[in-house]
């Protein structure tokens, strides 16, 4: 007998001394790999002496099932976004990850967040996926909307309202720039030059982030991570003490072309982080800066919605080795994990002056 789509399946286990062999299972998710294979994600609903046994049981694991869904049969997107958000699994994780989510929620269209959650269709989400990619919007902020879907899908699933995961199922392409570096322009540096210049108080400071970026190498979690007691202006340095990498930790010459702008902000306050939130007067999360300041501001010039804080550091990088800088200077200021020798991890006066020089030839 074949039973219905989404209803489960009986199957025998051929093991010998196995009392129960007859498994009842349900089909909860379906993940498509890199490859493009699927794989099934399944749910054991127990084992069973008789395949009568095991139907009984799966049919009345589908119905308590539908129990369930009735309870959730007028839940709106929006209203299970919330539920999701409020569980426990979703408190215990980070805040920069929480937040990550409530951005990618805030590009997912009104039309889906008002639907009922079980009358979705995979069409309506692809669409929406279609939409926002047509709307260029970035590759990453697509596949973290993709990946939050996935996170919701789950959620559903365990609560009974669904049994498949449309957000695994969703396909977002592949990243149009994979293994190649996304750099500013000399045109756009040269355009938020002219901005910065014509002092702007509502994007001032996210004109000054991005060019200090640009012209120092930092990743943009060691630029949020620095206090104003890791400063020395009068040397024009800073010290990187929290990196991802070893070769991270290291000081930063400042380029004369931007120094003004770090007098200017350590001028505003004696201590803390050196990157204040405005909003809040709290230190600036990555998730945050994003939303609020670096995609309004990539949105407003009109540019590619791909670029992001990193592409700043590829930037420094490009514009460093056109230039004509060393390659190990290259690596020391940018904290580049690689082969250096003893000598190339040697610092002297000499040595900074150095890369004080490379970092005024961009």
């Amino acid at each position: 007998m074949k039973l219905p789509n989404g209803y489960g399946s009986v199957s025998k286990v051929n093991r010998k001394n196995l009392r129960k062999k007859y498994i009842a299972r349900i089909t909860t998710d379906i993940e498509i790999d890199e490859q493009g294979k699927k794989h099934q994600h399944k749910k054991t609903i127990g084992y069973f002496e008789t395949k009568e046994e095991a139907l009984n049981a799966l049919t009345n694991y589908n119905m308590n099932k539908d129990e369930v869904n009735n309870l959730y049969k007028n839940i709106t997107f929006a209203n299970l976004w919330e539920e999701w958000q409020n569980s426990k699994k979703v408190q215990a994780l980070k805040p920069d990850t929480i937040k990550g989510y409530e951005f990618s929620y805030k590009l997912i269209t009104d039309k889906i967040k008002n639907m009922k959650f079980i009358d979705i269709k995979f069409n309506d989400l692809q669409n929406m996926i279609n939409e926002l990619l047509g709307n260029r919007k970035g590759y990453q902020s697509v596949r973290k909307v993709k990946n939050c879907l996935s996170q919701i899908y789950k959620y559903a699933i365990k609560c009974d309202i669904v049994s498949k995961n449309y957000g695994e199922l969703l396909d977002i392409g592949k990243s149009p720039r994979k293994g190649q570096a996304l750099i500013f322009t000399d045109e756009q540096i040269e355009r938020l030059w002219k901005l910065y210049y014509e002092q702007n108080e509502d994007t001032r400071l996210t004109i000054e982030i991005m060019l200090m970026l640009m012209y120092n190498g930092c990743r943009i979690s060691e630029f949020l991570n620095l206090k104003i007691e890791d400063m020395n202006l009068k040397d024009q340095y800073f010290n990187v003490t929290d990196s991802k990498t070893d070769a991270g930790i290291r000081q930063v010459p400042i380029s004369d072309k931007v120094i003004n702008i770090y007098e200017s902000i350590v001028n505003e306050r004696e201590k803390g982080y050196f990157l204040i939130n405005p909003n809040n007067n709290r230190k600036f999360t990555y998730a945050n800066f994003r939303d609020s300041y670096w995609d309004r501001m990539i949105d407003l010039l009109g540019w590619d919605k791909n670029l992001t804080p990193h592409n700043c550091r590829k930037t420094c990088i490009s514009k460093l080795t056109k230039a004509g800088v060393r390659p190990t200077y290259i690596k020391l200021i940018v904290g580049h994990e690689g082969a250096l020798d003893l000598t190339e991890r040697t610092y002297t006066y000499v040595d900074f002056e150095e890369l004080l020089k490379a970092i005024n030839e961009i």
